[in-house]
C-alpha cells in the first residue's frame, strides 16, 4: 500500500480546497493511505476526510503568519520522519514553499507539486519566482490541472518528461427540476421569473466582478425588469469595493451576496446564466461545476477556459477587461432562450464524457501507486497507465 502525504491549505471552501476535499476520501476508500498536512487547522471542509479515515494535522488556529509558518515546518519535519511516506505532494504556493523546506530537512526526496493556476500570483511577491525555479528543479514530478498551466511549467523548467496533465474532475447531478429551482430560488430571495445570473469565486480583484458589474450597468435597460446578479464566494477584503461600484450604478437593489457556500453549485443551478469574467486562470472548479449542471457560461478567452469552452457550442468566450464584450454575451443569451437551452446541454455533456470525477481519481490512484516510478518513468505515463 502507498502512503502518500499531501500538503495543503487551510480547508476554506474554494476550488483546490473542494478538491481535496473530493479526492482524498476517494483514494482513502480504494485503499491508498492518505495522510494530509494543512496550514492551519479547523476549515469548514475538514469534517468529509476525517470521517473517511484520512488524518489531518496541521498548525492551530489564530497565529501570527511567521509563527503559523514556523509552526507548519516543525510540524512537517516531525511527521515526514515518523510517516515516512512513499510520496509527498503539495498543492499551493505557500504549502509548496513550507512543503519543500520541511522535506528538504527531512532528506525526503520523493515529491511532487500541484499548480493549479498560472502563475500571475508572483506578481505580488519579490523574488518568488527565483525561489519557486529553485523549488523546481529539486521536485521529481510537477503536475498542472490544464494544459495551459502544464505549457508554462514546461517553459519555466526546460524538461517535460516530469510534468504531467491531471484535469479536475466534477461528479455529474441529476438535472435540477423545476420543484428544486423554485425552493431553491425561494430560499436565498431570488422571484421565481427573474433573470438570475451567478458567478461563484472568491471576492477577489483578479476575478473579474468589476468588469461584470460594469457589463451589467451598460444592458441593465436591456435585460429583463426582475433580473438579480448572484454572487458567491469568500469575501477578501474587496467587498467594500464592489459594493461601492453597485451603488454608484444604483444596482444595489438587484445583487445578492451570498458569501461562502457549501452549496454554492446548487445554488447555482437555480440561475440562468453563469459568469466567469476572470483576469487569470489555470482550470476553474466553478466552471465546471457550472458545466455539470447544465447552466450557460459566458467566461473570458483565457487559461483552461480555453480548453474546456468550445465558443458558441459549449459556452460563450470573451476577452479579458472587456465590459462591452461581456455585456454583448449576455444580451445575446437573454435574446436566445434556445442557444442558451442548447449550450448548457452541450456543456453538461462535456463535464460527463471530458471531467468525470472517476476518471480523475483513477489517475491519481495510477500515480500514486505507482510513485516509485516517479523520476524514473515519465510521469504522464505512469498517469495513463
Amino acid at each position: 500500500m502507498s502512503r502518500i502525504l499531501i500538503v495543503g491549505p487551510r480547508l476554506e471552501i474554494g476550488g483546490t480546497e473542494r478538491h481535496l476535499e473530493q479526492m482524498l476520501p476517494a483514494l482513502q476508500n480504494r485503499g491508498v493511505d492518505m495522510h494530509l498536512h494543512v496550514m492551519e487547522r479547523g476549515g469548514p471542509l475538514e469534517e468529509r476526510i476525517l470521517l473517511a479515515g484520512v488524518p489531518i494535522e496541521g498548525a492551530k488556529a489564530g497565529l501570527s503568519r511567521m509563527t503559523r509558518s514556523w509552526e507548519v515546518i516543525r510540524r512537517l519535519v516531525v511527521r515526514i520522519k515518523r510517516l515516512k511516506p512513499d510520496l509527498v505532494h503539495m498543492f499551493l504556493p505557500e504549502p509548496v514553499l513550507l512543503g519543500s523546506l520541511a522535506a528538504e530537512i527531512s532528506q525526503h526526496r520523493r515529491r511532487i507539486i500541484s499548480r493549479r493556476s498560472l502563475a500571475h500570483y508572483r506578481k505580488a511577491y519579490v523574488g518568488l519566482s527565483a525561489l519557486e525555479m529553485f523549488i523546481n528543479k529539486r521536485t521529481s514530478a510537477l503536475l498542472g490541472n490544464s494544459m495551459a498551466v502544464v505549457q508554462e511549467l514546461r517553459v519555466e523548467c526546460g524538461r517535460s518528461s516530469d510534468i504531467g496533465l491531471i484535469p479536475n474532475g466534477v461528479s455529474i447531478p441529476p438535472v435540477c427540476d423545476e420543484s428544486t429551482r423554485a425552493s431553491r430560488r425561494a430560499a436565498i430571495g431570488i422571484p421565481s421569473d427573474a433573470l438570475a445570473i451567478v458567478i461563484i469565486a472568491n471576492l477577489l480583484p483578479y476575478k473579474g466582478h468589476v468588469d461584470m458589474i460594469k457589463a451589467i450597468r451598460l444592458v441593465k435597460h436591456d435585460l429583463p425588469h426582475q433580473w438579480r446578479l448572484v454572487l458567491i464566494g469568500r469575501d477578501e477584503g474587496y467587498g467594500v469595493r464592489l459594493k461601492e461600484l453597485i451603488k454608484s450604478y444604483h444596482l444595489v437593489n438587484h445583487v445578492v451576496y451570498l458569501g461562502t457556500r457549501h452549496d454554492a453549485a446548487d445554488l447555482a443551478a437555480a440561475c440562468d446564466i453563469a459568469a466567469l469574467p476572470s483576469h487569470q486562470e489555470g482550470s476553474s472548479n466553478a466552471l465546471l461545476e457550472m458545466f455539470a449542471r447544465g447552466l450557460p457560461v459566458i467566461a473570458t478567452a483565457i487559461g483552461g477556459n480555453l480548453e474546456a469552452i468550445e465558443n458558441g457550442k459549449n459556452g460563450l468566450l470573451v476577452p479579458v477587461a472587456e465590459p462591452d464584450l461581456l455585456a454583448q454575451a449576455m444580451i445575446q443569451l437573454v435574446k436566445s432562450p434556445q442557444l442558451a437551452a442548447t449550450l448548457g446541454e452541450t456543456a453538461r455533456h462535456t463535464a460527463a464524457s471530458r471531467y468525470g470525477i472517476e476518471e480523475m481519481i483513477n489517475r491519481y490512484e495510477r500515480l500514486y501507486c505507482n510513485c516509485t516510478s516517479v523520476g524514473v518513468v515519465p510521469i504522464q505515463e505512469i498517469i495513463d497507465g
